[in-house]
């Protein structure tokens, strides 16, 4: 007999202990799933390839071997999904490419062999927009993904899939990636927690288009769950290296323990002259350092990293389109280079910068890089100061969906100014360019129901320290909460605060 206290958005770690304690058996669990699933999925569109039958299958076995007395995983029972550009063998990776429908993986990822060798129950894979570009989830084969708050709005990109998953209840535990905001853009438009970890933490074998081996520069890999201890169990079991892997990439991970005294220190930056913010997203930040100064923590709103927030954008936005570049075609390179031949010195635009990322030589790539490592020395002196930074993920709630306008066509209303989307690439950059960690916290709702977070970026190293302090603040009343899922199906949460 199921335990009357479960709740199917109960967090991964809880519904491992309750199989444990027998309150609720794996079949159970993975039953209960598919019933969200089969309920809800129709409509939000999250979950794009379902292993119903092998999922019953692997639960039925791991209750055999509860009943046997054998060794149970971290996750035993547990049902998860995956993004679906994560190998799993005999399942298509298509990253969101209709050229890569016949792309069937020969085995899973290192990460997803991880999770199930924890006793993870793969239920199955989440959607993706085409090459993870998007802030919105738009695949040309699976369709559009909702956001489940409101589902004339994007539920992020490009693990959108994996956090509308979560934020249904479809999912316990999501792994994602990120290079661009693709983990913490989601599970900020969603109400869930998402951990972008330092570059190098965690192993992306299994995470790549067909001839690409060498691994990305910014991207990473990482959990989305709907709890902070969840994170840190993902990372605890995903941050190892990778034996194949060459050079050998370790990242050595620092103790969750404060540098500055006995307790934490906390930088609140809640908004920025050249990349304004919303009230609501200030508001949200304010009332969550007022949380963190009640437990105790010293929270600055004066300390700031010695660079310009428009160097760091700029820097940011070409070394990713340069990172991302080799997707073009010849045809499409050559078209940028000759775009980029007739801009003007001084234009600094997002469009410009994009094209001069796409077409950077070599020589202009390693004079960013300088650069980049520029920022990094400002953010050693930054942290010889204070543990963390708080800042926005975003400069609003989720937004509405922009289908196929390119980004550099699409703007945002942030307390009555129009505002170019491309904006938000300076809170995501602060992290993704130096390859510091960053976790994102659910904090509120906005005045017509949108969930909105905030990141907590520390340190090179420092990822069980950033998830240490989202567990503070989750103490102290930052939890998920479960979108009105019936009420957002009719649209009773849009609204038109962005």
């Amino acid at each position: 007999m199921i335990s009357p206290s479960f709740s199917l958005f109960d967090p991964a770690f809880q519904q491992a202990a309750r199989i444990q304690r027998r309150e609720i058996s794996a079949v159970q669990l993975v039953e209960a799933h598919l019933e969200q699933i089969a309920r809800h999925n129709p409509h939000i569109n999250a979950v794009v390839i379902l292993l119903a039958e092998q999922a019953l299958e692997q639960a039925w076995l791991a209750d055999k071997a509860q009943e046997t007395g054998q060794a149970l995983g971290p996750l035993h029972g547990v049902p998860i999904t995956v993004k679906e550009s994560w190998d799993v063998a005999g399942l298509p990776s298509t990253f969101g490419l209709p050229h890569l429908r016949d792309n069937i993986a020969g085995n899973d990822a290192l990460a997803v062999t991880r999770l199930k060798q924890a006793g993870a129950i793969l239920l199955g894979k989440t959607n993706v927009p085409p090459n993870l570009a998007d802030w919105q989830t738009c695949h040309p084969d699976y369709g559009a993904t909702l956001n489940p708050w409101d589902n004339q709005r994007t539920p992020g990109g490009s693990s959108g899939g994996s956090a509308a998953a979560l934020a249904c209840g479809f999912s316990a535990l999501e792994i994602g990636s990120d290079i661009g905001g693709s983990i913490r853009m989601p599970a900020h438009y969603c109400g869930v927690w998402g951990h972008k970890p330092g570059y190098g933490v965690i192993p992306g074998r299994g995470h790549a288009q067909p001839g690409h081996v060498a691994p990305a520069d910014i991207s990473v890999f990482g959990p989305l769950s709907r709890s902070a201890g969840d994170l840190r169990l993902a990372l605890d079991l995903l941050a190892q290296p990778d034996p194949h892997s060459w050079p050998r990439m370790q990242a050595i991970l620092d103790d969750a323990r404060p540098r500055h005294g006995t307790h934490f220190r906390v930088a609140l930056w809640n908004d920025d002259p050249h990349f304004p913010v919303s009230s609501e997203i200030r508001l949200a930040l304010e009332q969550a350092g007022e949380s963190l100064r009640r437990a105790g923590i010293e929270v600055v709103d004066t300390v700031r990293p010695a660079f310009s927030s428009r160097e760091s954008y700029e820097v940011y936005v070409q070394l990713l389109r340069a990172a991302t570049s080799g997707r073009q075609s010849d045809e499409a390179f050559s078209r940028h280079q000759q775009l980029r031949d007739n801009l003007v010195d001084d234009d600094a635009s997002y469009r410009a910068l994009l094209l001069r990322g796409n077409v950077l030589s070599h020589r202009q790539w390693l004079a960013l890089n300088q650069q980049r490592y520029r920022l990094m020395a400002a953010w050693q002196a930054f942290f010889d100061q204070v543990d963390f930074l708080l800042c926005p993920v975003a400069s609003t709630a989720a937004f509405p969906l922009f289908n196929n306008l390119p980004k550099e066509d699409r703007y945002l209303t942030v307390d009555g100014r129009t505002l170019p989307s491309a904006n938000d690439y300076f809170w995501l950059g602060l992290a993704s360019a130096c390859g510091l960690p960053a976790t994102t916290v659910p904090l509120m709702r906005t005045a017509t129901g949108l969930p909105v977070g905030a990141q907590i970026i520390g340190r090179s190293g420092a990822d069980r320290a950033c998830i240490a302090l989202a567990e503070i603040l989750e103490h102290h009343h930052y939890r998920f909460a479960p979108p009105p899922l019936d009420a957002a199906q009719s649209g009773l949460s849009s609204g038109a605060d962005d």
